[in-house]
């Protein structure tokens, strides 16, 4: 799959699912296929022609989302962060943060 407005990205199979080690020790599982699946559509969400990855599981219960929080690793246009997307299990706030992830700006 190839992102980006002239499809200068690459984002290979291999790729679409991410491993991170936590401080304490524990690997955490990112996957991009997850951002969509969170508000019932198909496909890859993108910021700056990079993949948003989703927390899927592996951090320990005091770091992991709490009730229907999420966490989205987000591209900024220099370096990937980690936003907490607050209610994103929620149907009554999918929209919202449907609109900002297609939205989001790194300077704002």
């Amino acid at each position: 799959m190839y992102l980006g407005e002239h499809c200068e990205v690459q984002l290979k199979d291999e790729c679409r699912t991410i491993t991170s080690r936590d401080i304490d020790g524990s690997k955490a599982t990112w996957s991009s296929d997850s951002a969509a699946s969170w508000i019932g559509e198909d496909g890859i969400y993108q910021e700056y022609s990079r993949p948003v990855y989703t927390y899927v599981e592996g951090l320990s219960p005091e770091r992991a989302p709490q009730g229907d929080d999420n966490f989205a690793l987000v591209y900024t246009g220099s370096r990937y962060v980690i936003i907490n997307l607050g209610g994103a299990k929620n149907n009554a706030t999918s929209l919202y943060w449907e609109w900002q992830t297609k939205n989001f700006h790194g300077f704002w």
